[in-house]
């Protein structure tokens, strides 16, 4: 299933300000997923959990999808996002874009988990630079005869 997405200045620019902010109270540059924040027609959709955001909803349709801020961390190299994928008809996904000063997306990869499974899967991302604003926008399936998905964290690692 291919994802496709549309960015808003204001979101971006949002998104941005709060991944410099958390960069600010958070030195490790790891976070869980409850960072995420919902795009305008997944707020109604989109919870918050011991587990990272997850999509409450229960109809088949609605992918709920999410900005979430990439603090960066310049002596890492590898980003992972832990998700976990509970639906038997969609993957989450999460594509990963790098942003230049002015707003700019200087690169983008898209990831996907490789279909439904009780645990954590991780998507690993090596970002073309670790200087610049990084953003990740998710889609997540609804929930699954009362099983969610999850984008559950962000975490930088060292090779």
């Amino acid at each position: 299933m291919k994802t496709s997405f549309r960015m808003h200045a204001a979101t971006i620019g949002t998104m941005v300000s709060l991944g410099l902010l958390l960069a600010a109270g958070d030195a490790a540059a790891n976070h869980n997923g409850n960072v995420c924040r919902a795009d305008a027609a997944s707020v109604g959709i989109v919870d918050r959990g011991n587990f990272g955001v997850h999509n409450s909803s229960t109809s088949s349709i609605p992918q709920a999808t999410v900005y979430c801020p990439i603090v960066r961390d310049p002596s890492a190299f590898i980003l992972q996002a832990s998700v976990y994928d509970r639906s038997s008809s969609a993957d989450v996904s999460c594509t990963f874009l790098t942003l230049n000063a002015q707003g700019t997306v200087v690169s983008q990869q898209t990831l996907t988990s490789s279909g439904s499974a009780p645990g954590v899967q991780t998507l690993t991302f090596t970002p073309a630079s670790v200087t610049d604003n990084m953003v990740a926008v998710c889609t997540i399936p609804p929930a699954q005869s009362g099983a969610l998905s999850h984008v559950a964290a962000f975490d930088w690692t060292i090779p």
